[in-house]
Protein backbone atom coordinates (compact mmCIF):
# COMPACT_ATOMS: atom_id res chain seq x y z
CA UNK A 1 0.00 0.00 0.00
CA UNK A 2 1.35 3.45 -0.67
CA UNK A 3 1.19 6.01 1.78
CA UNK A 4 -0.43 9.72 0.52
CA UNK A 5 0.32 13.50 1.41
CA UNK A 6 -1.98 16.31 0.32
CA UNK A 7 0.70 19.29 -0.69
CA UNK A 8 -1.98 22.30 -1.14
CA UNK A 9 -0.54 25.43 -3.66
CA UNK A 10 -0.79 29.03 -2.39
CA UNK A 11 -4.47 30.09 -0.63
CA UNK A 12 -2.77 33.18 1.77
CA UNK A 13 -0.25 35.80 2.32
CA UNK A 14 2.94 34.85 3.82
CA UNK A 15 2.41 30.96 2.30
CA UNK A 16 5.28 29.93 0.17
CA UNK A 17 4.23 26.51 -1.78
CA UNK A 18 7.45 26.90 -4.23
CA UNK A 19 9.83 26.50 -1.39
CA UNK A 20 7.35 23.85 0.48
CA UNK A 21 7.65 22.10 -2.64
CA UNK A 22 11.60 21.72 -3.93
CA UNK A 23 11.66 20.98 -0.10
CA UNK A 24 8.62 18.55 0.86
CA UNK A 25 7.96 16.31 -2.58
CA UNK A 26 11.56 14.89 -3.04
CA UNK A 27 11.55 13.55 0.63
CA UNK A 28 7.71 12.33 0.04
CA UNK A 29 8.96 10.61 -3.10
CA UNK A 30 12.02 8.99 -1.64
CA UNK A 31 10.12 7.82 1.50
CA UNK A 32 7.79 6.44 -0.72
CA UNK A 33 4.75 8.50 -1.14
CA UNK A 34 2.52 8.48 -4.20
CA UNK A 35 3.01 11.93 -5.77
CA UNK A 36 -0.15 13.25 -8.17
CA UNK A 37 -1.38 16.21 -9.32
CA UNK A 38 -4.74 17.49 -8.54
CA UNK A 39 -7.31 20.31 -9.18
CA UNK A 40 -9.99 21.81 -7.30
CA UNK A 41 -13.47 22.02 -9.26
CA UNK A 42 -12.65 23.90 -12.38
CA UNK A 43 -16.07 26.09 -11.95
CA UNK A 44 -14.76 26.89 -8.78
CA UNK A 45 -10.92 27.18 -8.66
CA UNK A 46 -10.77 28.46 -12.73
CA UNK A 47 -7.99 25.97 -13.42
CA UNK A 48 -6.98 22.68 -15.00
CA UNK A 49 -4.11 20.45 -15.16
CA UNK A 50 -2.71 21.73 -18.15
CA UNK A 51 -2.44 25.48 -15.83
CA UNK A 52 -1.48 23.19 -13.08
CA UNK A 53 1.51 21.32 -14.91
CA UNK A 54 2.70 24.37 -16.12
CA UNK A 55 2.41 26.24 -12.93
CA UNK A 56 4.61 23.35 -11.50
CA UNK A 57 7.14 23.13 -14.48
CA UNK A 58 7.53 27.44 -14.29
CA UNK A 59 7.56 27.96 -10.23
CA UNK A 60 8.74 24.36 -9.01
CA UNK A 61 11.16 23.54 -11.66
CA UNK A 62 9.12 20.53 -12.43
CA UNK A 63 10.54 17.95 -15.35
CA UNK A 64 9.01 16.74 -17.63
CA UNK A 65 9.70 13.22 -16.34
CA UNK A 66 8.54 14.56 -13.21
CA UNK A 67 5.04 15.77 -14.21
CA UNK A 68 4.97 11.90 -16.32
CA UNK A 69 5.70 10.14 -13.36
CA UNK A 70 2.75 11.98 -11.51
CA UNK A 71 0.80 11.20 -14.69
CA UNK A 72 1.42 7.36 -14.14
CA UNK A 73 1.11 7.57 -10.52
CA UNK A 74 -2.67 9.26 -11.55
CA UNK A 75 -3.41 7.03 -13.92
CA UNK A 76 -2.19 3.51 -11.86
CA UNK A 77 -4.89 4.84 -9.21
CA UNK A 78 -8.03 5.62 -12.26
CA UNK A 79 -11.16 3.93 -11.33
CA UNK A 80 -11.39 1.32 -14.45
CA UNK A 81 -10.47 -2.28 -15.11
CA UNK A 82 -6.67 -2.85 -15.08
CA UNK A 83 -6.84 -3.60 -19.48
CA UNK A 84 -8.82 -0.20 -19.56
CA UNK A 85 -6.23 1.72 -17.69
CA UNK A 86 -2.88 -0.48 -19.72
CA UNK A 87 -4.53 0.89 -22.71
CA UNK A 88 -4.41 4.58 -21.65
CA UNK A 89 -1.33 4.17 -20.48
CA UNK A 90 -0.17 2.53 -23.85
CA UNK A 91 -2.03 4.03 -26.04
CA UNK A 92 -1.89 7.47 -25.11
CA UNK A 93 -0.05 8.90 -21.73
CA UNK A 94 3.04 7.35 -23.13
CA UNK A 95 3.15 8.25 -26.43
CA UNK A 96 2.09 11.88 -25.92
CA UNK A 97 5.29 12.22 -23.23
CA UNK A 98 7.22 10.43 -25.86
CA UNK A 99 6.00 13.17 -28.45
CA UNK A 100 6.84 15.87 -26.11
CA UNK A 101 10.60 14.95 -25.75
CA UNK A 102 10.51 14.23 -29.70
CA UNK A 103 11.39 10.72 -29.72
Amino acid sequence: MSKHALVIWGGWDGHTPKQSVDRFIPFLEQNGFAVTVNTDNLLMSATSMSREFSLLAAEADWSLDDLEAATLVAAWAGFAHRDVLTRIVVEQILPGYDAARGL
